[in-house]
């Protein structure tokens, strides 16, 4: 269970986490979240750089081992712009660290060294105590120009407008996927969201592409609209969908756990989008707290978006096989263990994931680390949800047991079928 009192405290905190390994990158958020801090994160220097240029965070915390960028040259353009000069920077290594590394390291500017391997507290310790220093010595606040700046992985600076329709606004969130900027449909004078995929990188522009194509033959009242794909100047893919006001769940669970009422209704609109989808032969593969959207913040008008990692019919892999894609403590046994040959039940899995989340701030499955969670997934029996909610009806324990079944055949066999059992549910 989440600190509530540590995330009250630290709710209006930014940072920015910046680290090429998966499993420790998520695993960073992860309690850094759960903290009650708004996290940001990226996979590579580069786009970290033009993160923390937009989102201008109270710390940044930044792996040194990094291909093409590593953290000493990201840390060094930090301290050349005067806005982030005294932006506290923490790098993070475990690879043959001396202390002439470190005293190196300081004289660049660091504010602290992490040594890998790392426990939460001692996470959570540099980053208080960061920040409290931090706030001893704050300078006066300098304007940040919210321009596209010149570490830009889509090659967009100077550009405003997109196909002479799209208008580039501001950036509303980056992540692994890309950039989604907030703008306007010039032509239709309507909100839009506009992802767009690093220039240079050939997955992630085929991955925009897919969420294109998986978007065009889905029409839905609870799967995010696509308008319009494209490319930028430089070539990068670009996807213009409906901009949704609200926020997502995972940011709307820091407030602490929905209702049964309210997760009964944000389960059936999820329901109902991924049986649509797996109707269309499509599936998700990555349901997750940050990949539903409430409109107006309302868990009954929850929209279903990113598409990135569906999976089309006939579609050929653009991975090799036994390739695992997917977000760990949401992928099924069989995502884990990168079966080739996947179905509708893999969603079913994320999505009781996702009501457990909902219903409690949990896990269903208990791990400290991400080693332990692939563990746990794949060898643990889940925990019940009436154990740790004993207010939730029987009937809905039981559905949530039912979709979180190591078996695949044990789970109800798709989205369709999870709502037809979500609608005989009533909260009482």
């Amino acid at each position: 269970m989440a600190n509530t009192r540590g995330a009250h405290a630290a709710s209006s905190t930014v940072l920015v986490v910046i680290e090429d390994d998966d499993d420790q990158r998520e695993l960073i958020v992860e309690v850094l979240r759960n903290e009650g801090y708004l996290v940001h994160d990226a996979s590579n220097a580069r786009d970290g750089l033009t993160l923390i240029a937009h989102v201008s965070p109270a710390l940044v915390l930044c792996d040194v081992q990094m291909p093409e960028i590593d953290g000493y040259r990201a840390l060094s353009e930090v301290r050349r712009r005067p806005s982030l000069a005294q932006t506290p920077f923490v790098l993070l290594s475990g690879v043959g660290v001396s202390a002439r590394d470190v005293r190196a390291a300081m004289n660049l500017g660091a504010d602290d060294y992490l040594l890998k391997p790392f426990s939460p507290d001692e996470l959570l310790g540099a980053v208080r105590a960061r920040l409290a220093r931090a706030a001893q010595v704050a300078p006066s606040p300098v304007e940040v120009s919210q321009t596209v700046p010149s570490h830009d992985p889509h090659e967009l600076a100077g550009v405003t407008v997109l196909d002479g329709r799209f208008r580039l606004d501001r950036v509303a969130s980056t992540g692994g996927m890309g950039t989604v900027f907030e703008g306007r449909d010039l032509a239709s004078d309507r909100s839009v969201a506009i992802k767009v995929a690093p220039a240079h990188d050939e997955v992630r522009n085929a991955r925009l592409v897919r969420e294109a194509e998986a978007l065009a033959a889905l029409e839905h009242p609870n799967i995010v609209h696509a308008y319009h794909t494209g490319r930028t100047p430089a070539g990068a893919v670009y996807l213009a969908m409906a901009w949704i006001d609200g926020c997502d769940l995972q940011h709307r669970l820091l407030d602490g756990a929905l209702s049964i009422a309210e997760t009964l209704a944000l389960g059936r609109c999820i329901a109902s989008a991924l049986g649509a989808s797996h109707a269309a032969g499509i599936l998700h593969r990555d349901v997750k707290p940050s990949n539903v959207v409430l409109r107006g913040g309302r868990p009954e008008c929850a929209v279903l978006v990113d598409f990135g990692l569906a999976h089309l019919p006939a579609l050929t892999s653009m991975t090799e096989v036994g390739a695992v894609l997917g977000t760990m403590g949401y992928m099924a046994p069989e995502q884990v263990l990168g079966y080739r040959d996947l179905d509708a039940r893999v969603d079913v899995f994320a999505l009781g994931c996702v009501l457990f989340h909902a219903l409690t701030n949990e896990s269903p499955f208990v791990s400290t680390n991400a080693l332990a969670a692939v563990a746990s997934v794949l060898f643990d029996a889940p925990r019940r949800l009436a154990d740790v909610r004993p207010d939730v009806p029987p009937a809905l324990d039981a559905l949530v047991a039912e979709m979180l079944a190591r078996d695949p055949a044990q789970r109800p066999a798709d989205g369709a079928a999870v709502l037809e059992r979500l609608r005989a549910l009533h909260a009482d």
